[in-house]
């Protein structure tokens, strides 16, 4: 295995590891910005590079390419680039080396939003397990971790253990120089789920607004997470009973679906499209009996005071 890492370290000419950094770096910041296309357009790139290489070389473009499936909703392709990222570490890599620890968390990435999240967590258990073994490790690697972890429990109904390891996750945010508002929002936006399912709405609320802030400190107003924290406040307050209110938050995170990922992607069309129009029926729907309840009412009052008046005469 020693001689394989020798091989990875030294068999990038010098003509070439700059193009692989500057088409791996640029992919990666693309694709946060969600501007897929282009990303897309660079990791193709970094493929031909780097795949007749062999080895190593291409993992982190598998990697890149899954997120981005990952990120228009195509989640077996996602499984199966990341599972392709996971095989070419293996090649030069011991399967306890701390380059695994992102792949794993791609992997239970996937498995997660295929439903599968008894797998997804014994996965990230393994990568928990990778990282206490280093003596020091790449920032954000055990934050983003404990996120994770915190989201699989949440699936699978644990909703106490899931809000500590968000908690945990938030700490570790908060404490990185720069600070770090993407980290510092996703672990925000897990409390605040934990704290939905504990019927804590109020407190939910105010933690999405917190998310809400920490992400458009990093993309701005026009961002996916951006929208599904907007979602989530909406989901919150109808639970409270305030579906006016919801309507209008639902509305601006529709909007903001629609402009970032376009109208065919499965958050559009579930929360941005179907959610909204549900919730505009049962608000209609509540509307059409509070005025058939007022009106029964009204009529009542008036039989009553007519029934009074006959026998008065």
């Amino acid at each position: 295995m020693e001689r394989a890492r020798a091989m990875v370290a030294h068999s990038l000419t010098l003509e070439i590891a700059p193009a692989v950094d500057y088409l791996a770096n640029n992919a990666h910041e693309l694709s946060m910005q969600m501007r897929l296309e282009a990303a897309h357009v660079l990791v193709r790139a970094g493929l031909r590079l780097t795949e007749p290489m062999g080895l190593s070389h291409p993992a982190v473009f598998y990697g890149e390419l899954g997120r981005i499936y990952d990120a228009l909703g195509r989640y077996s392709e996602a499984l199966a680039e990341f599972e392709k990222q996971y095989a070419s570490y293996a090649t030069s890599f011991d399967l306890d080396d701390v380059v695994f620890a992102p792949c794993l968390g791609n992997l239970a990435t996937a498995h997660n939003n295929l439903g599968e999240h008894a797998k997804a967590y014994e996965l990230q258990t393994t990568m928990v397990d990778i990282l206490n073994k280093q003596a020091t490790m790449p920032y954000g690697h055990l934050a983003g971790t404990y996120n994770n972890v915190s989201v699989t429990l949440l699936r699978m109904n644990r909703y106490d253990e899931a809000l500590e390891y968000a908690n945990k996750a938030l700490v570790e945010y908060r404490n990185a120089i720069p600070s770090d508002h993407d980290g510092e929002g996703r672990a925000l936006m897990a409390i605040a789920n934990c704290q939905c399912k504990l019927r804590r709405f109020e407190d939910a609320i105010a933690t999405h607004q917190q998310a809400i802030t920490a992400f458009t400190n990093m993309y701005g107003q026009s961002h996916p997470l951006v929208a599904t924290e907007l979602h989530n406040i909406a989901c919150a307050l109808e639970s409270l009973g305030r579906l006016d209110e919801a309507i209008v938050y639902g509305t601006k995170a529709a909007k903001v679906w629609n402009e970032t990922m376009g109208p065919d992607h499965p958050q559009t069309k579930l929360h941005g499209g179907r959610w909204l129009s549900q919730a505009k029926k049962r608000r209609d729907t509540a509307a059409i009996a509070a005025a058939a309840a007022a009106s029964a009412d009204q009529f009542a009052h008036q039989r009553q005071r007519a029934s009074g008046n006959t026998r008065l005469i």
